[in-house]
C-alpha cells in the first residue's frame, strides 16, 4: 500500500473518533450498562443474581452463555451440556451453587434409566464435599444386606430389589459389581459428603433418606471471567459478554462523571490538541511500519524455508487442506497454552487434533519450538506429530487423535464415569516418567519441556500417558552447560529455583512431583474450594508426614485406591523425593523410573519443607549432575 493512502487513512480515523468522543457515548453501550443491572430473580431462595448468569429480565448480553437460569412456579433451572439441573441456592461470593439433577428431585424411581452428560468443565467443577451416589435398579434379592436397598413400585415382583451406594464397588466405573448379583441397569448422581454417610449403614438407609439425601443437592464450583468482573465493577462499571468475540465485556456507567455526556469546550479543545499529537504520532508509526513489514515477510519467507530443511520432519500440509479436515474448525476439543485444539480427519479416515496456534510475538517461538522438538522425535510416550501448517499468517500443528482426553478430567471430576483406578493411575505415572526421561537422556540434543501438568498428559484409548504440548520447551546441547532462559510454566507447577537459581531439567522433576501428589490425592495442588487449611496440598503433605497420616491424602472417591494403601504412601514418597526444594536432591527421571519399576530403592533421607524456596544458591561446576539455564529478564508465566 503507498504510504500517501496510509497517512490519509489514519488521520480520517482519529479525527472521526475524536468527533465521536465529543459527541459522547452511543446509546446502545447505555442501554447495556442499565439492562444489565437488573438482577435475575426467582422463588425465594434465588435473588440478585448477576453476572456470570442471565436470564429473565436480565437479556443474554449480561452473561455467559453457559450460564442462562430459567424461572417456572418459583424454580430455577439451569442446563449443564444439555442436562438440567434444579438450582437450590447460588453464592455469588464463593462462586458456588447447589445444584440437583431436575428428573430425580423428589423421586428417584425411574422406568427409564438414563446417565447425565458429563460436567462442562470448561467453567464448571465440583466442590470438595461432592460425593458420587450409585443407584442400582432391579437386581436380585440376595445382596439386601450388603447395601441400603430402596423401594419403587415399578421394580418387579417380590425377588427384586434396589439398592444405592456411595463407595465404589467395582474397578471399571458404571459396572454393576458381581455381589449385587444381576441387575437391569444402574444411574450415577451426585450428592453431598454430609448426606452420604446417611446412607451408608444399611440399618438406618430408607427411600425417604435416599430422596432427602438426593434432594439437597451436590455443589458446584465456577469459574467465567469472574476476576475480570470483579474489576470491572469497583470501578461502578457492570459485566457482560460479547457473543460476536466471544469474550467478557464490562459496560461503563456513563453517568459516573456527572449527568453530561458530552464534552466541555475546555475539554473539546484538550482532547482536540491531544488527537492532533496523536496523528502527527501516527503518522511516524506508519513510515516504520512499512519498513517493519518488508522485514517481517522476509522473516516469514525464512522461517518456511528453515523447516523445509529441519531433518526428520513431519508432512507438511496446506491451510485449505486443513480447514477441509477440521470441517472449517468446526469441533473443538480444548485450548492449550498457546492455541485452540480442533477435531479433524485424514482422507485415510484417521481420526487427527489439529491446533492451530495464536498470539502475536510469541507465536513464532513456539511454533518454532513445538515443530523442532517433537517434529523430529518418536517415543511412545510423546504424543506423535503427524504434520504441519506453516503459510503466510497460519501456523498448525497436526497430532495423533487421543481418545480419553486430558489427564485432569480423569483425576478432578469426580463422577464414576470418570474414575481411575490404581493400576490406571500407576502406569500412567510410569508412562510420564518414562516420556521424560527420554526427553531429557536419550535425544540428540537434552530436552526441558517447562509445563508438565495435568492438561498437558493425554491418554489414548487403552489409558497409555503421552506428555503433548512442547510449546514452552528448551533444547540445549548436550555440551553446553549453561543457556538463558526467562521463566515460563504454569504456576502450581514451578519449582522454586525460578524465584533465583540455576534452571536445569530439575525443574521438570519438580512439576512431575506435584502431579504425582494431585493423581493420586484426586485434587489440585491448589484448591480454593477447600478449606483454607487445606487449600495447599503441599502445605497439607507436610503435616501428613509429620502426623504420619498420609493414607488420610488418598483419594477418597475411590475405593480401589484405598485398597492399595501401601503401594498409594510409597508412591508419594517418590513425590516428596522430586519436590525436594534444593535441585541437587531431586533424582534423575532415569532414577524415578528405575524406582517405579522396581529394581532400585528410594532415597530416604529426604526434607519434607517442598516449599522452601532456595534463594542465593547458584550452581558451581555442577555439569555433572544437570544443565543450566539462567533466568535473565523474568516474565510472568505463560
Amino acid at each position: 500500500m503507498d504510504p500517501n493512502n496510509l497517512y490519509q487513512n489514519l488521520a480520517f480515523l482519529l479525527i472521526v473518533t475524536l468527533v465521536l468522543l465529543i459527541h459522547g457515548p452511543s446509546s446502545s453501550f447505555a442501554d447495556n450498562y442499565a439492562d444489565c443491572g437488573k438482577p435475575f430473580n426467582c422463588g425465594s431462595n434465588i435473588q440478585n443474581i448477576s453476572y456470570p448468569f442471565w436470564g429473565s429480565d436480565r437479556p443474554e448480553q449480561c452473561g455467559h452463555p453457559k450460564f442462562e437460569l430459567r424461572c417456572a412456579d418459583g424454580v430455577t433451572e439451569i442446563s449443564i451440556n444439555t442436562e438440567a439441573y434444579r438450582v437450590l441456592e447460588i453464592n455469588q461470593d464463593t462462586r458456588t451453587l447447589l445444584a440437583v439433577r431436575a428428573d430425580y428431585f423428589g423421586d428417584v424411581c425411574k422406568t427409564e434409566l438414563r446417565n447425565a452428560t458429563l460436567l462442562d468443565t470448561t467453567v464448571f467443577n465440583y466442590t470438595s464435599d461432592t460425593q458420587p451416589l450409585t443407584l442400582f435398579y432391579i437386581c436380585d434379592s440376595v445382596a439386601t444386606s450388603i447395601l441400603p436397598h430402596f423401594n419403587c413400585s415399578e421394580s418387579g415382583g417380590s425377588n427384586t430389589v434396589n439398592f444405592c451406594s456411595v463407595e465404589n464397588l467395582s474397578e471399571t466405573p458404571g459396572n454393576i459389581p458381581s455381589g449385587l448379583g444381576t441387575c437391569e441397569g444402574s444411574v450415577v448422581l451426585n450428592i453431598s459428603q454430609t448426606q452420604a454417610t446417611t446412607l451408608r449403614n444399611p440399618a438406618t438407609a430408607s427411600t425417604e433418606t435416599l430422596i432427602k439425601a438426593v434432594d439437597a443437592g451436590f455443589g458446584l464450583v465456577w469459574n467465567a471471567n469472574d476476576s475480570l468482573c470483579d474489576g470491572c465493577e469497583s470501578n461502578g462499571n457492570r459485566c457482560g459478554y460479547n457473543r460476536g468475540s466471544e469474550e467478557f465485556v464490562c459496560y461503563q456507567n456513563q453517568n459516573s462523571t456527572g449527568s453530561n455526556n458530552k464534552l466541555s469546550v475546555g475539554e473539546g479543545i484538550a482532547v482536540g490538541a491531544g488527537g492532533l499529537a496523536v496523528i502527527i504520532i501516527g503518522l511516524c508509526i506508519c513510515f516504520f511500519l512499512q519498513r517493519r513489514k518488508k522485514r517481517t515477510m522476509v522473516a516469514k519467507e525464512e522461517e518456511e524455508d528453515y523447516l523445509d530443511h529441519v531433518p526428520g520432519m513431519p508432512e507438511r500440509f496446506s491451510f485449505e487442506d486443513l480447514k477441509a479436515m477440521t470441517q472449517n474448525f468446526h469441533n473443538k476439543l480444548g485450548e492449550g497454552g498457546f492455541g485452540i485444539v480442533f477435531e479433524g480427519t485424514l482422507s485415510n479416515g484417521m481420526k487427527v487434533a489439529v491446533k492451530r496456534l495464536d498470539g502475536l510475538r510469541q507465536i513464532k517461538k513456539s511454533f518454532l519450538a513445538e515443530v523442532a522438538t517433537i517434529g523430529s522425535i518418536h517415543h511412545v510416550n510423546l504424543v506423535r506429530m503427524i504434520g504441519f501448517c506453516v503459510e503466510k499468517s497460519h501456523r498448525l500443528l497436526v497430532y495423533q487423535y487421543m481418545r480419553n482426553g486430558s489427564l485432569d478430567k480423569w483425576i478432578f471430576h469426580k463422577t464414576y464415569e470418570l474414575l481411575l483406578s490404581w493400576q490406571q493411575r500407576k502406569k500412567i505415572i510410569l508412562d510420564i516418567a518414562k516420556g521424560l526421561s527420554y526427553l531429557h537422556e536419550d535425544c540428540r540434543q537434552k530436552i526441558i519441556h517447562l509445563d508438565i501438568k495435568p492438561e498437558n498428559i493425554l491418554l489414548d484409548e487403552d489409558f497409555n500417558g503421552k506428555l503433548s504440548d512442547f510449546g514452552l520447551s528448551k533444547l540445549i546441547e548436550r555440551d553446553q552447560s549453561q543457556v538463558v532462559t526467562t521463566m515460563r510454566g504454569t504456576p502450581g507447577y514451578l519449582a522454586p529455583e525460578w524465584l533465583g537459581s540455576a534452571i536445569t531439567e530439575k525443574v521438570d522433576v519438580y512439576s512431575f512431583g506435584i502431579v504425582i501428589m494431585e493423581i493420586v490425592c484426586g485434587r489440585r495442588n491448589v484448591d480454593r474450594s477447600q478449606p483454607e487449611e487445606a487449600m495447599h496440598l503441599l502445605a497439607l503433605f507436610k503435616q501428613k508426614c509429620e502426623e504420619n497420616q498420609l493414607v488420610g491424602l488418598i483419594d477418597k472417591c475411590c475405593v480401589d485406591m484405598r485398597s492399595h494403601e501401601v503401594e498409594v504412601v510409597n508412591m508419594m514418597k517418590v513425590a516428596a523425593w522430586c519436590l525436594q526444594s534444593d535441585f541437587v536432591k531431586r533424582p534423575s527421571m532415569s532414577m524415578v523410573v528405575k524406582v517405579l519399576e522396581g529394581v532400585m530403592d528410594i532415597e530416604h533421607n529426604m526434607d519434607y519443607d517442598f516449599t522452601e524456596a532456595q534463594f542465593g544458591h547458584r550452581e558451581e561446576n555442577r555439569d555433572d549432575v544437570a544443565t543450566s539455564l539462567l533466568p535473565s529478564v523474568l516474565s510472568q508465566p505463560r
